[in-house]
């Protein structure tokens, strides 16, 4: 399968409700490294992997405080396990509609923060979850996720080699090089940003695992004292014996004698 074709059905797979346009002539293969099939994992395995992304509104004064107001979490293959519009603990000053596509309508009937967070907590929880910039959607949703189940397309260097920058590359640039995928044209789109992103990790999956599994097998070993075997252990210096006490004796209990 040729380099342009294997992207091509990962598109069509993952984007099936809005096909990309046609790609433009040799960007993928003037950006992009020797593609390796992706790893295949049984449909059990796939259920690992979801991706997760947020969009904010702004609250107190100037809206310059950012506040959940939409999240959603997509499978694998792209298929959407949740999408939903959460309402603020505090009254909306700034919905900064031209970047988060939020407007007023949205968050009239939203569902309230702490129902989504349990919903998004038991989708992701002992799940590879795949983001962009993810500690931003985790700081916003209040959750905590173990580091070493987190893939964050933003932070991952071999992308940053891949789309030619020395900084965490934006989104909407990744999906543009690796994909040739056209997203954010106007406002963002969370359903849109999530697909990306999995899209994105998918086309690095097998070289990424595989540091990852190097970067582990390499971790020192730290052994307790209740495992270390007993010749890393150090040594005790042995306490000072004591001398036995002296018995009084007949001659010691004498008075001396007046001189």
């Amino acid at each position: 399968m040729s380099l342009r074709s294997l992207f091509t059905k990962l598109k069509q797979h993952l984007f099936k409700s809005s096909p990309p346009a046609a790609p433009s002539k040799g960007i993928l293969a003037a950006r992009l490294i020797k593609a390796k099939p992706q790893m295949k994992l049984t449909k059990d395995q796939q259920k690992n992997y979801v991706a997760i992304d947020c969009e904010m509104v702004g609250v107190g004064p100037g809206g310059t405080t950012s506040a959940l107001a939409r999240v959603s979490v997509v499978d694998f293959d792209g298929n959407v396990l949740l999408d939903s519009y959460v309402k603020p603990n505090q009254p909306v000053t700034q919905y900064r509609t031209w970047v988060s596509g939020i407007r007023p309508r949205h968050l009239k009937d939203a569902s309230g923060f702490r129902a989504v967070k349990s919903n998004v907590a038991k989708l992701i929880d002992k799940k590879v979850l795949v983001g962009h910039a993810i500690h931003h959607d985790l700081r916003a949703l209040k959750l905590h996720h173990p580091p070493e189940l987190i893939r964050d397309t933003s932070t991952y260097q071999p992308l940053w080699v891949l789309v030619n920058t020395t900084c965490s590359p934006s989104l909407k640039n990744l999906a543009k090089v690796l994909l040739d995928l056209k997203i954010q044209k106007a406002s963002h789109c969370s359903i849109d940003d999530a697909k990306a992103t999995m899209a994105i990790y998918r086309t690095q999956q097998e070289e990424w695992e595989d540091e990852l599994m190097k970067a582990k097998k390499q971790q020192p070993v730290l052994l307790t004292p209740a495992k270390a075997p007993n010749a890393l252990l150090p040594k005790q210096a042995s306490p000072p014996q004591k001398s036995p006490p002296i018995k009084p004796t007949a001659n010691n209990n004498e008075a001396h004698p007046p001189l």
